[in-house]
């Protein structure tokens, strides 16, 4: 269940760069955050806790094309912040040159000219390609010991951990022409038993929420 949420909204992100790739002025980036509970309370409600292996879609689809990934969990407080993954977006790809109706030196000089940009470019995505790899697996090595962790905890403050979230899906994109897509994979109960206050996200994001009543 988990790995196909993860999976479906990695191909829904996919969409909605396929609908924004044409444009150079806005391009789909991603901002995932992910929540698993870690308390007792989840367990009694058979909700089973986000693996690193459920999010690897997602992680596989940032390192490929940009975004963030952040993890958080329910814990009995709530502190800290989330583990983050940030890849920047590759650059946009040289367009071909219209040559037609050129003289044979303008065509020279046009093809010369974008073969230069072309190769700059895939300099750049090899070097892009290789820090992302690194970091990914960095990232990894940091979540795991959260997504690993048994749901052990006495209480949960789903209140503050859903704050930590939304401070990180609000944050703004830091180039003008990236449209951020906001997404949030919950597996949870939302019993929050030390405010007992509800929390609604400000940021409207796209919510999967996991979560399974005891049989």
């Amino acid at each position: 269940m988990l790995l196909l949420a993860c999976s479906n909204t990695a191909a829904s992100i996919e969409r909605s760069s396929a609908q924004e790739e044409a444009s150079v002025e806005q391009r789909a980036y991603p901002r995932i955050a992910i929540l698993t509970d870690l308390s007792a309370s989840s367990i009694k409600k058979s909700t089973p806790p986000i693996q690193l292996a459920d999010i690897q879609p997602l992680i596989k689809l940032i390192t490929a094309q940009g975004g963030e990934i952040g993890v958080f969990s329910v814990t009995t407080r709530a502190t800290g912040g989330l583990v983050r993954l940030h890849i920047e977006p590759p650059a946009i790809h040289p367009t071909h040159p219209n040559v037609n109706g050129l003289s044979v030196f303008e065509q020279r000089d046009k093809l010369r000219s974008y073969r230069a940009e072309k190769e700059k470019w895939e300099e750049h995505e090899r070097q892009r390609t290789s820090a992302a790899t690194i970091a990914a697996r960095t990232f990894e090595a940091q979540a795991s010991p959260i997504l690993s962790t048994k749901q052990t905890e006495e209480r949960s403050d789903v209140f503050n951990a859903l704050v930590r979230v939304d401070r990180f899906l609000q944050k703004p994109s830091a180039q003008s022409n990236l449209k951020v897509y906001r997404a949030l994979l919950i597996a949870s109960d939302l019993v929050d038993t030390q405010s007992r206050k509800t929390y609604t996200l400000v940021s409207n994001p796209v919510t999967a929420w996991i979560y399974r009543e005891a049989t």
